[in-house]
């Protein structure tokens, strides 16, 4: 005859114990599966606040630069800054308007980011940048770069004023001037000053043509005009960065000219000096520019030209 034992009150707990189902243990499991998933989402959104950011600084950067180089436009004569210029405002404001779409377009997938599996599905559910528009902002990049640069040479190199026809080229840039006249002559290529019978008015009009239509990128601003003296103020900027070089054109009556007691000489005596504005050597770009305006000059209809010898002393 088999007796059946009653289980003792510590097997019963131990029994109980092994098959019962505490809800503390489902509430942590819960809670780490949300801790998990809200890193997720923070992660994310960090991510794209990053992203936006770095448009908006780009933006702002391609915006000022842009209308810097427009706005600067009209005193230097660099047709392709003006079109880059142009081009970075356009692009700044797309930017802009980018980080306000990718603001909403996004907001759907950065709430649904917890439901990703793991991270990298996360990552993968919101793309933020494919690898063209990769590429897009690393040329946007070199373009603001580019436009910066142009700023800054820009900035560096105000337009200066030339009241007087300079005395001589200045100490700091023997390298980057050239002087055709009869005081402190330098880097000349044996050129002269050029003494011809032709009017002021009619050398305001060859000097002006010659640099606005046979020299590219020449803009001239006649700083001082009377009958009997005229002084020329022309600036010519580089192709890419827009370096700019002022050329100052400096006619005045001849000191022997018979017709100057009649109000206007007709016998003018032409001086000229060009120099770099910012750097040290100008690769010897302003002695040919000199050089040009002489030949141009002196091509002129033979019955208006007369080379006279160089006098002693410099006309009053």
């Amino acid at each position: 005859m088999v007796i059946a034992q009653t289980p003792t009150h510590r097997q019963r707990v131990a029994v109980a114990s092994t098959h019962s189902h505490d809800p503390l243990d489902e509430l942590d499991t819960f809670s780490t599966f949300l801790s998990i998933a809200d890193l997720r989402q923070r992660k994310a959104k960090m991510r794209k606040t990053q992203v936006a950011v770095r448009t908006l600084v780009l933006a702002g950067v391609l915006l000022f630069s842009g209308y810097y180089e427009v706005s600067t436009a009209p005193a230097t004569p660099h047709p392709l800054g003006q079109v880059i210029g142009c081009l970075a405002i356009l692009l700044g404001v797309q930017q802009g308007l980018l980080v306000l779409f990718r603001q909403f377009s996004l907001a759907e997938k950065l709430t649904n980011a917890h439901v990703a599996e793991n991270e990298e599905d996360a990552e993968e559910r919101i793309p933020l940048r494919t690898s063209s528009e990769k590429l897009a902002c690393r040329a946007l990049i070199a373009l603001a770069i580019f436009v910066s640069l142009l700023g800054a040479i820009r900035f560096s190199s105000p337009d200066p004023s030339y009241d007087t026809f300079p005395s001589a080229c200045s100490a700091s840039m023997m390298e980057g001037c050239s002087r055709v006249a009869y005081a402190s002559p330098h880097r000349d290529l044996g050129l002269t000053p050029l003494n011809m019978h032709l009017s002021i008015p009619n050398i305001q009009r060859l000097v002006t043509s010659w640099a606005t239509a046979d020299e590219p990128r020449g803009h001239v601003v006649v700083t001082s005009s009377s009958s009997k003296h005229i002084l020329f103020h022309a600036r010519f900027a580089s192709f890419v960065f827009g370096f700019v070089d002022d050329l100052v054109v400096d006619a005045k009556c001849a000191a022997d000219d018979d017709t100057e007691a009649e109000g206007e000489c007709a016998k003018v005596v032409l001086q000229a000096q060009g120099q770099l504005r910012i750097g040290q050597s100008d690769l010897n770009v302003n002695q040919k520019r000199i050089a040009r305006l002489w030949a141009y000059m002196q091509h002129q209809p033979r019955d208006t030209f007369v080379t006279l010898p160089v006098p002693e002393t410099p006309p009053a």
